[in-house]
Order: C-alpha cells, then structure tokens, then sequence
C-alpha cells in the first residue's frame, strides 16, 4: 500500500488500525517480545506512512502494544522462560541466551529475575518426585550450575568433544584440552562448568550425569 497523503496528517484512530493490522501479521509469524514488535511497527510508519509526530507515533504504538500485550499476543515473561528452555535443550550457555535476549529488548534485570524464577519455582508433579526419591537420589531441585552442565554436556555430545570425540592417536592432551575449552568458553560456559564436562571419562558417565539432573529440574524447565 502507498503512503499515506503527505499533505494531511494521519489520525490516531487511522494510524492506530494500521498499526494493530501490522502487528497481528507479524505475531502470527513470529514470538516476539514488546521491544522487538515496537521496533518492528516503527519501520512500518516510517517504509509504509512517513513521517509522523513523534508524541503521536509513542501514543498510538503503546496504544496497540498494550492491547497485543493484554490479548495475550505478547508475553515478555514467557517469551524469556521459552528461550531458556530450549537454549538448554540446544546445548546453549545462561551467557549466550542472556546475549541474544538482550538483543530482542529485554533488560539484564528481567532477564536475571526471571531466570531465577525459574531456579526456585517448585515441581509439582508427584511422580517425577517420587520417581527421584525411588532412585535413591536427593529430591533437592537442580541448581544453576547443574543446568548449566546439562547445556554443556549436550553441546559437547552434538559437537563431539571431550568423552564424545573419537580418539585421536598421537593427539596432544594440553593442546587438544585447551581448543576444547576455548570451543566452550565461547559459547558462554564458565571455566568451572568446562573443567567438569572435561572429567567425564566415558559419553555414558556424561549422559547418566545429564539425565539425573534432568530428574530435578523445576518444573518451569519442563
């Protein structure tokens, strides 16, 4: 569609249905957070409209923002815990998720807070309880850097390092170490959370590792 006539101001109620016709194309395509679908209708005003007064365009975007928000179309809260659960899935560090959600427009502070969040919250399901305490093993969630483990250990087994790797006759242990450690720091992993990927022996001792700390993870990992 052309611009809008640039000699005759747009109304609110005109800009506002332009707007929120965007917005719902987009967000049937796409997650988005609020700082993410705000800066994707500001470059619609600006590609499909022009020039609009600033004070207006704030209005009229918050305006639709708001209602998208109270529609449910956009949930910052859970856009951040969906990321979380599948960077762990992905083999993906807390540092390099927190990267990118902070490229979508979310603050250091929600993101650290709802990550917490996630730490504490309680697992309900008795049966993955029971299951837990049937083994043996302790009913005590898991903790931050165990999760962090369970990244690294599935990054590790995707990319074939460390126990996953196939042996390398003559291969040097100092230097083959220290790539593998730089592979991991990389993609975010503290040196602590490497060395321990790196103890792992054997693939199955990691696996066996991944799996009883997958056992105790809170249930807004699930």
């Amino acid at each position: 569609m052309d611009n809008e006539n640039p000699d005759r101001q747009i109304s609110d109620k005109r800009l506002e249905q332009r707007l929120r016709n965007k917005a719902m194309h987009y967000l049937s395509r796409y997650s988005s957070t609020t700082a993410k679908l705000e800066g994707v209708l500001r470059r619609f005003v600006l590609r499909k409209i022009g020039e609009v007064p600033q004070d207006q365009l704030k209005r009229c975007i918050e305006a639709v923002i708001d209602n998208c928000v109270s529609a449910g179309y956009v949930d910052d809260s859970a856009y951040i815990r969906s990321r979380f659960r599948g960077a762990r899935n992905a083999g993906q560090s807390y540092r390099m998720i927190a990267t990118k959600l902070k490229a979508a427009g979310i603050s250091a502070s929600q993101i650290e807070d709802e990550w917490q969040a996630m730490l504490a919250a309680e697992d309900d399901d008795s049966q993955t309880i029971q299951a837990v305490k049937a083994d043996n093993q302790p009913d005590n969630l898991a903790s931050e850097d165990e999760i962090e483990l369970v990244a690294a250990i599935q990054f590790a087994r995707k990319k074939k390092l460390g126990c996953f790797a196939q042996v390398i006759e003559d291969a040097d242990p100092l230097a083959l170490k220290q790539s593998i450690l730089g592979r991991l720091a990389r993609r975010g992993f503290r040196y602590h959370i490497c060395a321990e990927l790196l103890n792992f022996e054997h693939s199955e001792d990691a696996l066996a590792r991944a799996d009883e700390i997958s056992a105790r993870l809170p249930s807004s990992f699930g």
